[in-house]
């Protein structure tokens, strides 16, 4: 029955490849990209090619709005703080036509924070192509920070770290899909689980996330 459920959450598998695409168009803080289709808020950055050898992060983006007719995405840039090194010069690069848009990194690993364990096992059993990070991992990390509930810049940062590109949430009977980066709705599907418990903040192993 589960699985009968789930069965429609196949398309989530889409998400799970990365775009590379050369930029079009910059002006001030937007680029454009040309692509077939892609969700509102997709994360990503640019990269300079200097050579085949050596390139560089030089923009952070998501992706702002989607012209499906004409199949173009307009890309909202700012500076990139994923490997940010103050004991390393920064460069003063500026995004230009040609550079590679990555779009959608990290989308093949993601983070589920469900209600309890059994609602945990029957998403991550059921959606294939995942590699799931577990979520005491997570609360391992909010301990660190002493933030039993979590911040939005405490789901990124995590994310930065662990390489995760997606965030998937089951709540009131509904699973949803967000970029970890933008928090942006992905996807929304609904599905109707028994929530027998509800382990708060969310399912994890870790007995007490420590506070401040």
């Amino acid at each position: 029955m589960h699985r009968f459920l789930l069965i429609f959450l196949f398309p989530l598998f889409l998400f799970a490849a990365e775009l590379h695409l050369p930029v079009q168009s910059v002006n001030a803080d937007n680029a454009t990209v040309k692509v077939k289709q892609i969700a509102e808020g997709v994360h990503g950055f640019v990269v300079r090619h200097f050579t085949d050898e050596h390139s560089v992060i030089v923009a952070d983006a998501f992706v702002s709005e989607f012209d499906a007719a004409a199949g173009v995405a307009t890309l909202t840039l700012s500076e990139y703080e994923g490997l940010k090194q103050n004991s390393l010069p920064n460069g003063n690069w500026r995004v230009q036509v040609g550079d590679e848009v990555i779009l959608a990194f990290g989308y093949s690993r993601a983070l589920l924070l469900a209600p309890n364990e059994e609602t945990y096992h029957i998403i991550t059993k059921n959606i294939h192509g995942v590699e799931w990070v577990h979520p005491d991992n997570f609360a391992t990390y909010l301990s660190y920070q002493a933030h039993p509930t979590p911040f939005k810049e405490d789901i990124s940062g995590y994310c930065t770290l662990a390489e995760i590109g997606l965030l998937y949430t089951y709540v009131n009977n509904a699973l949803f899909t967000l970029d970890c980066q933008t928090m942006a709705l992905i996807q929304f599907n609904p599905v109707k689980l028994e929530d027998k418990s509800v382990n708060l903040p969310f399912y994890s192993r870790v007995v007490d996330i420590a506070t401040s």
